[in-house]
Formats: structure tokens, sequence, C-alpha cells
């Protein structure tokens, strides 16, 4: 894919996601006098390779004159919108694939290619809905985006934060905070898809406009750091397991900000304080516990801040039932470790509680200095409607199940 962050080219979607048969504009700006082209590849599988190109815009044998365009200021918000003009349209095949789409960025001069990320989602009428469905936290994504110098943190906005940040601009792929597909999200996507599970994908924006999208499917995941969702996404994973969805968390630090949309959800609000001047206490930007309505309520574990500079550590397998079909064929046994795989920002059990739910847990990193060192996944069967719910407490954990790194093999429990 090469290095989008040191490309001179850079661009962004009309929108996060697209229904297969749809239409989505790009915005490209690139050095004046070069000329460029966008290779549009599905990202998956496929034998290894992690990716197939489907189309080329304008086509695979021809280009477009480049537009250098400018970076704003934000505005008094701390909100910067690029404002970018319509420069290639895409129409999506109704054939085309649910899942992550790269549009990348292929300049004449041979310099390093930039890089647009978005979604095809399954047709709403889709007549045979796929049995699971990912979530892609682009709410996330853009929290940390620091594009132009604003995001929704200190850190790497100057010392000066945004409450609010717009998908209408480009992201940034590394640096301080960057959060996009290629950290926690692709071993996962690669693993579902190497091992033929029926999935779709769609984006915590879709979730928002359309929360009956989740009791469309068997399995709701979500995918790597799904830290920022709206009150309508927490309210529709609630009301999909009541459902008897089943839901499984992929990742950790998830539902941990309420944010709002604005601008036909193209503004994402996260005042992360009581100071929002919202007047409805309901859809203010604070922290879901804030509301009574902790992380484990639904997932089992949550996120306690603690030092971030603890080194990655092993999840040791918890003693479980003979014939437990939660590790049916896996080849762990109690006490058995998976290396390296618990992040530096991971979930736990909430000491003395077990948030109302009748937990068990699956893996476990005791405490070594510190007692938010310790880390667990857990699962529970939800009383009433059936659903079982399953959390892993960690961002790499789908890297024990398909580590896609340079050089890199899959990590083996041991």
């Amino acid at each position: 894919m090469g290095d989008p962050n040191v490309s001179s080219a850079e661009g962004y979607a009309s929108e996060a996601s697209v229904e297969s048969g749809g239409t989505l504009d790009f915005h490209v700006s690139a050095p004046s006098g070069l000329r460029y082209r966008l290779d549009v590849y599905r990202i998956g599988w496929y034998g290894g390779p992690g990716g197939r190109l489907l189309a080329c815009l304008p086509s695979c044998s021809s280009t477009n004159e480049a537009v250098q365009y400018g970076t704003p200021a934000p505005d008094g918000n701390g909100e910067l919108r690029a404002g970018w003009p319509v420069t290639n349209t895409l129409a999506v095949p109704a054939a085309w694939v649910s899942g992550y789409y790269l549009a990348r960025i292929v300049l004449s001069d041979g310099s390093p290619p930039g890089a647009i990320p978005f979604v095809v989602r399954e047709p709403v009428a889709a007549a045979a809905p796929s049995a699971v469905v990912v979530q892609v936290p682009v709410n996330t994504w853009q929290a940390y985006n620091a594009w132009g110098g604003r995001s929704l943190y200190d850190f790497n906005s100057g010392g000066s934060r945004a409450n609010r940040v717009s998908f209408d601009r480009p992201y940034l792929w590394i640096g301080p905070g960057a959060q996009v597909m290629t950290w926690w999200e692709l071993s996962l996507v690669r693993f579902l898809e190497s091992e033929g599970v029926d999935v779709s994908y769609v984006t915590d924006v879709d979730v928002d406009r359309d929360p009956a999208v989740l009791t469309r499917h068997r399995v709701a995941i979500t995918a790597g750091h799904g830290e920022y969702w709206a009150k309508q996404i927490r309210d529709a994973y609630e009301s999909a397991r009541g459902a008897g969805t089943n839901l499984l968390f992929m990742g950790a630090n998830t539902a941990y900000w309420q944010v709002r949309y604005e601008n036909g959800r193209w503004t994402m609000v996260g005042y992360k304080s009581a100071s929002d001047p919202e007047p409805t206490f309901a859809q203010k930007t604070i922290l879901f516990r804030d509301f009574g309505r902790p992380e484990c309520a639904l997932l089992g574990v949550q996120h306690y801040e603690g030092s971030y500079n603890w080194p990655r550590a092993d999840f040791v397998t918890n003693p479980y039932p003979t014939g437990s079909q939660w590790f049916q064929n896996t080849g762990l046994v109690a006490g058995a470790t998976i290396p390296q795989i618990v992040s530096r920002e991971h979930d736990m059990v909430p000491p003395g509680t077990n948030c109302g739910l009748p937990l068990t847990v699956l893996f476990h990193h005791d405490a070594v200095s510190d007692p938010l060192e310790r880390a667990e996944a857990v699962r529970y069967t939800f009383p009433g409607s059936g659903a079982r719910v399953s959390s892993s407490g960690s961002l790499e954990f789908p890297w024990a199940l398909n580590y896609y790194r340079r050089g890199a093999t899959v990590l083996r429990p041991r």
C-alpha cells in the first residue's frame, strides 16, 4: 500500500460508507503539475496478499490532473473542514462485496501514494443478510485524527483540542494517536475472511443511522478501538442483545465516551466534559459511566486508564469445563498462554462486581505492580434472550488470530 502519511497526495471520501450499487465522491489534493489515478482495492484475505484491485479512476490506463488544495484554519470549536471539491466519483457495482475498501492515490512521479479508506455496505434490502456484521470504528478514527492540527485530544492538537471534528478531511495514518484500519482491525478481517465467515461491514455512523442493522444478523462484532459511540449506538447494542443477537467485542476501551453527531452525521461532537452546553443531559458528551451506563453492563469488562507504559503481556487461559464449546478445537488448555496480546490499553472486570451479569473469565493477565495492569477476556449468556456475548479485553487480541505485519507469523498458544 505504501505509507500514506509521507505522501504528498491526500484525500477523503464524501461518506464513511456506501451501499453496493450506490455512488461515492472523492476529494483529492496532490501537487499541481502532477497527475494521479485512484486504484480501488477491497481489503480482505485473498489467499494472503490481503487485497484485490477492483477498479481505477478515471481508468487503469488514464490519469487526472492534480490540484493542490490548502488546509483551512479551525473554527471557534477547533473543527476543520477541508471543503475540497469533488475530483472523482465511483459508481459502486451492485456486485461488489461488503467490506473495507481503500482508494490508493497513485502519483505520476512515482512518489509514495496516498490512501482513502471507506466501507461498502450490504444492501438493506438484501434477500439473505450475512450471518455476521462487523462495525468499523470510524468515530474513534476521527476522534484521534489530527489532520490540520486538531483532534479531540490535547497531545496532538498543540495543547488545544477541538470539541468538534469533521469527517470532511483526510486521515493521518501514522503519528501520535493515529487510529486507522491498519492497527487492530486488519487482523480480524483477514481471520474472518480466511475462515470463510459470511460477513458484512458497517460503520459507527451506519449503526447510528439504522440501529436495526444489528438485528438483521446472527452476530454483531465490534472491531478494534471503538472508544467513541453515540447514544443511539449503545441503545442499538442493548436492543440487539435483548433480541437475541450474539455480540463479540473484539478490542478494548469500547463504548467509553459518548459523542453525538451534527451536520448530517458529518461532524462529531465530543466535549468530554459536563461543560458541554447541550441542554439535554442524556445527549451530553461525557463518559457512559456518568449516565449510569458502565461499559461492563454490556461488555462484561471495561477500561481503567492506568499507565500506557506497561509492556505488552500474555493472556493465560482460565480453567474451563470439559467439552466447553468456547475452547473446542483451539488447542488451548488451562494455564496455556497466548503471548504478547494484552495491549497497553486493555479491559478488566471491575473490582468487586460482575456488573449484574453471569460472567465467565476466559483469559486473564494478573497485575504485577499496579492493580490496573489486570486484564480479562470474558463471556456471558444474557438472561431472557439467550444472546451470547464475549469481550476480548485487549486491542491486540486479533493479532493472535492473523498477524499480518511484514515478516510475522501467526502467534500460537504455548
